[in-house]
């Protein structure tokens, strides 16, 4: 039975040039055909839509400081809550490769001390992560001291502010873009 299409306006063989036009672009050959009888038939169609860029957070912003001991990389039992939040925020963004703990220090005291410091208390926070399912090889852990202040050290609330941990992403899978922190 001939489509109802192709039943009066072409003879037979053109519809059977069309099936076969039809037939050949949904095979990939999606360029114009030209037959022999200078016929020119081309499919238009949309291109598949381009892969979704998923975007990620810059930082992984914990709500609360991570507590330490005085003057120690040992990381307070109130800061658990923080930190498994922030277990559950990097496993919900399969697309990041890679994050770097950083700790940060105040200026108060001396500069080595300082960022040795930062540096333990980054690894402590970075052997927590992967003892609660975080992939140790996604995880780089870096101390810099009172270099990188965000307040005012002439303040005590500026120095504390100053003395911190943040989870900065540094590597993301192709087709994912690091966007703002999260909120």
């Amino acid at each position: 039975m001939v489509h109802p299409l192709f039943s009066r306006a072409f003879p037979r063989s053109c519809s059977a040039l069309v099936a076969l036009a039809l037939a050949s672009s949904m095979l990939g050959a999606c360029a114009p055909r030209v037959f022999h009888d200078g016929t020119t038939i081309a499919i238009v169609g949309t291109a598949p839509p381009p892969p979704a860029v998923v975007q990620v957070p810059a930082r992984i912003e914990l709500r609360e400081k991570i507590q330490f001991a005085k003057n120690s990389d040992r990381i307070l039992e109130v800061s658990h809550a923080v930190l498994d939040e922030a277990v559950g925020e990097i496993q919900a963004h399969p697309q990041i490769r890679r994050i770097r703990v950083e700790g940060h220090a105040s200026a108060d005291g001396n500069a080595d001390h300082n960022l040795d410091l930062s540096a333990r208390r980054a690894r402590a926070v970075r052997a927590y992560l992967v003892a609660h399912g975080v992939a140790e090889g996604m995880l780089d852990a870096e101390g810099f001291g009172a270099t990188q202040p965000v307040a005012d050290n002439d303040t005590a609330q500026g120095r504390e502010a100053n003395r911190r941990v943040e989870l900065r992403v540094i590597e993301v899978d192709d087709g994912a873009t690091v966007g703002p922190a999260t909120p």
